[in-house]
């Protein structure tokens, strides 16, 4: 008596599953000020329940002054293990996570890292004015631009005569604290001048408001022109 022959062997798969773990090692690096690069691991062989078929990025903005903040998800090809996110909002602070996904599902994400887009040029500053003091004096008056693109650092105004051939620009430069006005003195009664506003980060100054202009007139002729 003993025992009998083997049977033939069978091999047999486990289901996949979802990932049990994140992708490991995420870091981010910020390349420009409107890209940022994103590397990472794979999980770990044994908690991967399956084939890894690919991998998504999140990425969320996180000091939008405007509430607007929004997360996408961008999927790069499924053995990559980088992935560079461009058409990022400038200067703007990120969170990215990674996590991998099977045929079944995705997993989990990864912890958050955090990365700040570069400064660059800022736009056109808002909402110019240019308002009659007196006879000799017109008061311009801007806000901060909608898309700063970094710390502003200064504002320049410029000033000229409209409608002559004189093409003499004048120039100031203001701190960006606190000020957002100008007053023009010195000027002649019933000139017409042109003011323009430019705001100037570290990497520059960026584009100008549009041209506004106004001529200084007596507070006797503004007051008849009210009637």
């Amino acid at each position: 008596m003993g025992s009998g022959p083997d049977s033939d062997e069978v091999i047999a798969y486990t289901l996949e599953d979802v990932p049990g773990e994140s992708p490991q090692n995420v870091q981010c690096t910020t390349t420009s000020s409107q890209s940022i690069e994103v590397v990472w691991s794979p999980p770990p062989p044994a908690a991967q329940n399956g084939i890894i078929r690919g991998y998504k990025i999140l990425h969320t903005t996180i000091d939008r002054d405007d509430g607007d903040d929004e997360t996408k998800a961008e999927t790069p090809q499924a053995t990559a293990t980088r992935l560079q996110l461009h058409g990022l909002s400038k200067y703007t602070n990120y969170s990215i996570q990674v996590l991998a996904y099977t045929r079944v599902g995705e997993g989990l994400a990864s912890n958050s890292v955090y990365c700040r887009t570069d400064e660059d040029v800022p736009g056109p500053p808002a909402d110019i004015k240019a308002l009659v003091m007196s006879s000799d004096a017109i008061i311009v008056t801007w806000k901060s631009p909608d898309n700063p693109s970094g710390i502003i650092m200064k504002y320049t105004l410029y000033m000229r005569v409209a409608e002559t051939g004189d093409h003499h620009v004048g120039k100031h430069i203001l701190s960006s604290v606190p000020h957002l006005s100008f007053v023009a003195q010195g000027l002649k009664e019933n000139i017409r001048y042109e003011f323009w506003v430019t705001a100037s980060t570290v990497m520059g100054e960026g584009e100008s408001t549009k041209v506004v202009s106004q001529s200084p007139k007596s507070r006797a002729l503004i007051y008849s022109r009210c009637q």
